[in-house]
């Protein structure tokens, strides 16, 4: 989590004008993709000066891959070792590596009321859409906090993958939905979004 909260600072100072200079940090969002996403969800709830965030096929937690893998290696015999295994990775690491997961993190908000986008995919395996609907319900219960402003759910795979595809096999509409949340939430003029060059890649229906 902290490298992304050190990576939005260093995008909001840039000390180094790498990036062309400084940005306020109402025009600096955070967008995470898998495990980063998981990240990205802690970091979006620890730091309260960030205005939105996008979370692409997150999970819920260390522990939450831990079970689902199991379980898809032993055919569901074996999901129940997730706790003794996070246990063990807790006393191999000798710090606490469920500190900062968003269980622990989101809960504790702080207002303004930030808008956040969830996108997965219906038949991600490896982080099933279950985890999804968990992190949905935990923004969710703090709305003073976070706004779930827009759901994202595809049926996509790609050649066999299933875990975060969405932005290869329906690109466009992806772009679309990039381009219309991060205008609205970081206020810019949405107008942008009618002039987007094309990515190409597969067309198909998806579900808000």
């Amino acid at each position: 989590m902290y490298d992304i909260l050190g990576a939005w600072d260093f995008a909001v100072k840039d000390p180094d004008r790498i990036l062309g200079g400084g940005r306020p940090p109402s025009k600096v969002g955070l967008l995470g993709h898998s495990m980063g996403a998981m990240n990205t969800a802690s970091a979006f709830a620890f730091e309260k000066d960030i205005p939105a965030a996008w979370l692409d096929s997150a999970p819920c937690s260390g522990k939450s891959v831990v079970a689902n893998q199991l379980d898809m290696m032993t055919f569901g015999l074996l999901g129940w070792l997730a706790g003794p295994v996070w246990w063990s990775a807790h006393l191999w690491a000798a710090v606490d590596i469920s500190r900062y997961m968003p269980d622990k993190v989101v809960p504790k908000c702080s207002k303004p009321r930030r808008p956040l986008a969830m996108v997965a995919s219906l038949a991600d395996t490896f982080t099933p859409i279950s985890q999804t609907d968990h992190l949905i319900h935990l923004f969710s219960t703090k709305p003073e906090c976070y706004q779930v402003d827009e759901v994202l759910l595809t049926p996509g795979t790609c050649n066999g993958n299933d875990h975060g595809v969405e932005s290869l096999v329906y690109s466009e509409l992806y772009q679309k939905e990039l381009c219309r949340f991060w205008t609205s939430a970081l206020d810019l003029d949405p107008s942008r979004c009618g002039n987007l060059p094309p990515l190409g890649g597969a067309r198909g229906e998806f579900v808000f």
